[in-house]
């Protein structure tokens, strides 16, 4: 049986918070918007996804 952990464990889940907030971060909103980022933006969050998802093993529960 495979076990579940809680989403608050889930570094995916982490990943989308810290995209979710980082454009309320000053510095970072300030990085973001300039248009000159958008492919370097793409290409950390797209690193950063697939290294996750190698080394995710568990499945993600809502429930108990």
């Amino acid at each position: 049986m495979e076990t579940a952990k809680k989403p608050w464990l889930s570094k995916t889940i982490w990943l989308g918070v810290v995209t979710a907030l980082a454009p309320f971060v000053p510095g970072v909103s300030e990085w973001i918007s300039n248009a000159a980022h958008i492919e370097t933006i793409g290409m950390i969050w797209g690193a950063i996804a697939v290294v996750l998802r190698f080394i995710t093993k568990d499945k993600v529960s809502l429930g108990e």
